[in-house]
């Protein structure tokens, strides 16, 4: 029916895709502004602030991850001034274009119908950044994984292009895989097994095609590689780069995170710990796909797009079981292909119109009616359910531990905070109220001092337009420092302050982590404040030292 009114196609497409990517922005923002989890989201919006003022990853300020994320929100704050509203803008405009790649896939691979893509898209939208909220390495990551997902499927896929266009789609997409890298390791190393894989089996008749496909993918990521190599001799650190990206993440991972997590996966059968619709939905898309693989005839037929969707669901269904093995993450945050995969599922089902330009695939035919129309069915419900779930997950801020059955009613004062609504309760042993921060960031901003917070308030620091006075972009034993006692970090942390001239420093009697142990992981620092500072006064869960005048 689709194909009867091509006048009307086009502004149809054009209105709902324009409607899904207003919703794909809107409902971030909005979701985005209900609560503050400082452990977590203050990560990005320092390291953002830290670079925007100047600072160099890994030469003035050390984290376990690349630093592409911060990059990007960076020249946002540069754009559009340093807030949480410009913070959350970063997340909602990164699900615009993710919503909108999703789309673009999605219609490459079904181009006969507009079903699978819009309901791919709009799970998409709903799934892929609203559940966190405000910009994170990972999201950032699956974003880069899209764009190299994109240019990989129109370059095998488009018939039409010169073979010019399609190595240089390829290394455009080798490039984008190294960017996932750079964000996230784990997330980018897991994408650039599934992009080559896609690759090197996705039926192309030619070994030395595939060859010379797969070779053009690693020169775009051997070419990131190889610039970002090239900056860190330059301007940062090569010995810190590998020390904090490499070794502390990987004792982290390889040492207690991966048989646990492993173990957990295990327990919990797929995907984690996912809601059951989310299995079924990803089941039944993988199951799909397989048995349209096993009835093609031949591995040398012509239409290869049914063959790439087919061999894409399984694909990156493993990648999100592989990605939740290997991280410590919730499952509402590492599901960024849920969408396209249920709509593969879905696409795959539909009627296949080969106008005579394949013969050798005509599955359809072979798929009895009762069982295609059941699955059918079960996806579409399924679908539905995940935009319901989807949507609860983020208006509930369930991802963000410290939200239980909150209420978001009021605003924080501050210009640069007040996009933020404050939950009620919230509470991280003591409880912490709007006002509490209120008073904090007016206490500041009335002393004018440079300062420290420990250990997870660092957002205050680009609030009040000071300096980010020490190297440790956050405290989390045995991922952003070791777990044995690191004498030379110490020293750094304990010099930056006093070049940074720091006479104020707050200490949160009650974090994530503990706030006592983590300080008991940094003997200088704790025997600093001791000797060089005296309390001055409380302001709820914030303990206030000013420096000891001689």
């Amino acid at each position: 029916m689709f194909t009867e009114n091509k006048k009307f196609l086009p502004i149809f497409e054009i209105i709902l895709i324009s409607l899904i990517l207003i919703f794909a922005y809107q409902f971030t923002y909005w979701v985005g502004q209900r609560g503050f989890f400082p452990f977590d989201q203050s990560i990005v919006f320092d390291g953002s602030y830290r670079v925007y003022s100047g600072q160099i990853p890994y030469k003035d300020f050390i984290f376990p991850f690349g630093p592409v994320t911060f990059w990007l929100q960076a020249a946002i704050f540069r754009f559009l001034g340093v807030s949480y509203a410009s913070y959350i803008f970063g997340a909602a405009f990164v699900n615009v274009l993710v919503t909108g790649a999703s789309y673009i896939l999605l219609r490459r691979l079904f181009p006969q119908f507009n079903l699978p893509a819009f309901l791919g898209s709009v799970i998409t939208s709903i799934w892929f950044y609203p559940p966190f909220g405000t910009p994170w390495p990972e999201q950032t990551a699956f974003f880069f994984s899209f764009i190299a997902l994109l240019g990989i499927t129109e370059g095998l896929l488009n018939e039409e292009m010169f073979d010019k266009q399609r190595k240089g789609l390829l290394i455009a997409a080798g490039l984008a895989t190294f960017g996932a890298f750079l964000s996230k390791q784990n997330a980018g190393a897991l994408i650039a097994l599934v992009f080559s894989f896609l690759i090197i089996f996705v039926n192309v008749a030619n070994l030395r095609e595939r060859i010379s496909n797969l070779t053009m993918f690693l020169i775009g990521w051997f070419v990131g590689l190889t610039a970002f190599a090239a900056w860190l001799h330059i301007r940062s650190d090569i010995s810190a780069f590998i020390k904090y990206f490499f070794e502390i993440p990987a004792q982290e991972v390889g040492g207690e995170r991966l048989p646990d997590q492993l173990l957990q996966w295990l327990q919990s059968l797929l995907v984690g710990n996912a809601p059951i619709v989310i299995k079924v939905v990803s089941l039944l898309s993988v199951l799909i796909a397989v048995i349209q693989l096993l009835l093609i005839k031949t591995k040398n037929q012509k239409d290869k797009r049914q063959v790439f969707s087919a061999l894409l669901a399984p694909a990156l269904f493993i990648y999100h079981n592989a990605f939740l093995i290997t991280a410590n993450n919730q499952v509402e945050i590492s599901l960024p292909f849920i969408g396209v995969i249920a709509a593969i599922g879905l696409g795959l089902l539909l009627p296949k119109d080969t106008g005579g330009q394949s013969k050798e695939i005509d599955t359809a035919k072979k798929q009895p009616g009762f069982a295609s129309l059941t699955a059918v069915s079960i996806l579409l419900i399924g679908m539905v359910a995940i935009v319901w779930m989807g949507i609860h997950v983020s208006v509930s801020r369930q991802v963000h531990d410290i939200f239980k059955n909150s209420t978001f009613p009021n605003r924080l004062e501050n210009g640069k905070l007040s996009a933020i609504k404050w939950a009620v309760p919230m509470r991280i042993g003591n409880p912490i109220y709007a006002e509490d921060v209120n008073n904090l960031v007016n206490y500041l901003e009335m002393q004018g001092e440079n300062f420290f917070v420990f250990p997870d308030f660092t957002i205050l620091y680009g609030t009040l337009g000071v300096p980010s006075p020490q190297p440790l972009l956050w405290f989390h034993r045995g991922l952003t420092y070791p777990k044995t006692y690191d004498p030379e970090l110490d020293a750094w942390i304990v010099d930056a302050l006093q070049r940074n001239q720091v006479r104020i420093i707050i200490i949160e009697e009650e974090s994530w982590f503990h706030t006592d142990d983590r300080l008991a992981d940094f003997p200088k620092l704790k025997s600093f404040i001791t000797n060089d500072f005296t309390y001055q006064q409380r302001i709820g869960n914030f303990l206030i030292y000013h420096i000891r005048e001689n």
